[in-house]
């Protein structure tokens, strides 16, 4: 507002002295723009409703016209023939962030296609209709057009010929590209790159490498300067942008092609009868008549999956899972509505296959070939000392860190198939400290992912209110608030939550309770391992700590200096270590606590009575053990309400710490 807002210079040649937007006029000029201009701002700016925002936008825009057209005429009509009037820095400033309000707030109203279209040709429809009015007739511009209109008019059409022409060429030559691409994963890793290094060029420099060799190519080739090559003009500034408008074609041709076509594994068994793959028979021409091939193709296309934003859930094809889940007698979902009944994937392959991968840096191994398998629908911790390569390998699934060598496949699709970015929304990723955007609310926050898939404004919100539902969080109370006013625990809830937002069955977890204190953190564990038995998703998660390994995982994966030492159960991590660095991890005497951590006490309850309060039957033998030697005691009463009175004796849980070989 401090800023200049209208330039008034005497010609077109002196430098012209600037005018706030107070001064344009006298109060009846300046008054009801200045109004406009400042309500606007604050609803805006101020208020929580996108509706209200982006009448704020509109108000505001409204109030910016009335100033420059109010104030062109004010200031020029008695400044002399030759006078000229321009926008200043504060027009097109306060322009800039009443454009930033009205995208903002329409964003998060999240139009569908036809409100963005009329949104579109509505705004088209307010420029044409200011610029046709002759509102802003006074400007300098409008008064250049007015005197040499045959110039503006080539002018345009070399731009919009040099703009659409480019992009035409760009796209014959990268459309083939990007599907060669995509069938070719070394071309795909050659290419983008390169494609990627070319717009990092400035134009000026770009021009600069164009004119000598177009220079040549024109004085060299005949015929090259009838048809415009040369160093300088039409020539190079064609070739710069059709290598500029490479990379989006490509890589937009790749990413379209990698979430388009793809045949549903859960249907497989639909396809027509033939070999194992699910293809139809091609036992031979003599066989089949074209017209039989013909309508083998056109059943396949009947199961071709299109995977738009709004597909099938939105669940990414690599997991999702066998069709034939139950529920209640009913198909049961597969991403979360309901609970799931099924961690079978299809084909029962493994969610996750590791084969021989390894990551250098200046030739040292920061992970050295390690291969595993995690199967569907567990957790697996990922255990080890700083420097072991456990939050390396993890990154790696994602390709958050590329692999020097070796493959990651998830349900047996090669992660080096798919453009990173899309890879990553298939895939939950929770780290230390929750990572939360602090300008965003929790709702927002939990949304981000499902934002950029392209969900509506309903299944989004119903989703933030189910998660918060499963974290024990009051959709009410919790949805509007900003991460600075949670607690500690309540930020690390909704970063899980929101990895968990787009539904993805396999989440990965970076130390995500490493920064919780002890109490919390034991809450935030149970709250994960509760969660994960009702979404049945797929967890691997990194930790330092071998007590939250034990605890939560289904198998535990230990890592040594870049190398994994040993993948089992975590009884058999605990019972037989596979090397000293491991026995260390698990700890000596502890041993048999840890042992006990995992066994619950159905297990060796036997018949019989015994005062005091009953404890579940799955507490662990760890922590009966604790209270029978904190309340002195030496029998526990254990719940049993279909079957006679239970309990535990401390004899029982000594001689199962006992058997531990």
């Amino acid at each position: 507002m401090a800023l200049p807002f209208l330039t008034l210079a005497a010609n077109r040649i002196v430098a012209g002295e600037g005018v706030a937007a107070w001064r344009v006029g006298d109060l009846f000029v300046t008054g009801p723009g200045l109004i406009a201009l400042v309500v606007g701002l604050a609803l805006g700016l101020l208020s929580g409703r996108e509706g209200l925002r982006l009448a704020g936008a509109a108000l505001g825009l409204a109030g910016l016209l009335w100033l420059l057209s109010q104030g062109a005429s004010n200031l020029i009509a008695d400044a002399g023939d030759y006078a000229r009037v321009s926008p200043g820095a504060g027009f097109w400033c306060l322009l800039v962030v009443v454009s930033l309000l009205a995208a903002d707030a329409l964003s998060n109203m999240s139009p569908g296609p036809m409100a963005r279209g009329g949104l579109l040709i509505a705004a088209l429809a307010l420029i044409a209709l200011v610029l046709t009015s002759g509102a802003l007739s006074e400007l300098s511009i409008m008064r250049e057009y007015t005197s040499r209109q045959d110039a503006f008019r080539d002018a345009t059409l070399r731009h919009l010929g040099l703009a659409f022409g480019s992009l035409a060429a760009a796209a014959l030559i990268g459309l083939p590209l990007g599907v060669w691409a995509h069938r070719r994963a070394p071309l795909r890793q050659g290419l983008l790159p390169v494609l990627s290094f070319l717009q990092t060029i400035p134009s000026l420099a770009m021009f600069g490498i164009m004119i000598p060799l177009l220079g040549w190519v024109g004085d060299s080739v005949p015929g090259a300067q009838a048809l415009g090559i040369a160093g300088i003009g039409f020539a190079p500034a064609f070739l710069a942008l059709v290598f500029y408008s490479l990379l989006p074609v490509v890589a937009n041709t790749v990413a379209g092609l990698q979430r388009g076509a793809a045949p549903d594994p859960g249907r497989i068994a639909d396809w027509p009868a033939g070999d194992p793959s699910g293809h139809p028979d091609r036992s031979g021409p003599e066989h089949r008549s074209r017209g039989d091939r013909g309508a083998d193709r056109r059943r396949r296309l009947r199961h071709i999956r299109v995977s738009g934003p709004q597909s099938d859930g939105d669940r990414p094809d690599f997991a999702r899972r066998a069709a034939d889940c139950r529920l209640g007698g009913r198909r049961g979902h597969l991403d979360g509505y309901p609970r799931r009944t099924c961690t079978t994937n299809s084909g029962d392959r493994p969610m996750i296959e590791i084969d021989q991968i390894s990551k250098l840096y200046a030739g040292k191994a920061a992970v050295d070939s390690v291969s595993m398998t995690v199967e569907t629908g567990t957790i697996t911790g990922i255990v080890g000392t700083s420097g072991s390569g456990k939050t390396t390998l993890l990154r790696m699934i994602n390709r958050l860190v590329e692999p020097s060598s070796g493959e990651v496949r998830i349900n047996g699709e090669p992660t080096s198939s798919l453009a990173p970015h899309i890879l990553r929304r298939r895939i939950g990723y929770a780290i230390q400290g929750h990572g939360l955007f602090p300008h965003y609310t929790v709702a927002r926050n939990i949304a981000a992912v499902p934002r950029l898939l392209g969900w509506s404004k309903d299944k989004i919100a119903a989703r933030v209110d189910e998660l918060l539902d499963l974290f024990s969080m009051e959709p009410s109370q919790f949805r509007d608030r900003y991460p600075a006013e949670l607690s500690g625990g309540q930020q690390q809830r909704v970063g899980v939550a929101r990895a968990l937002a787009s539904r993805p069955d396999l989440l990965l977890m970076d130390e995500p309770f490493g920064a919780l204190d002890p109490i919390i953190r034991s809450r935030a564990q149970d709250d994960l391992r509760r969660i994960q038995r009702t979404l049945g998703s797929t967890i691997m998660l990194v930790t330092h700590d071998m007590e939250e390994a034990i605890h939560l995982g289904d198998q535990v994966a230990v890592m040594d200096a870049g190398r994994l030492v040993q993948h089992a159960a975590p009884a058999e991590i605990i019972r037989a270590p596979a090397t000293d660095f491991v026995a260390e991890m698990v700890g000596g005497v502890e041993r048999p606590l840890r042992l006990l951590s995992l066994i619950p006490v159905a297990d060796i309850t036997e018949d019989g009575p015994t005062d005091g309060e009953a404890i579940d039957p799955q507490t662990s033998l760890r922590d009966a053990l604790a209270m029978c030697l904190w309340a002195g005691r030496e029998a526990l009463p254990v719940a049993r309400p279909d079957a006679p009175p239970g309990r535990v004796t401390l004899d029982a849980i000594r001689a199962r710490a006992a058997d531990h070989q």
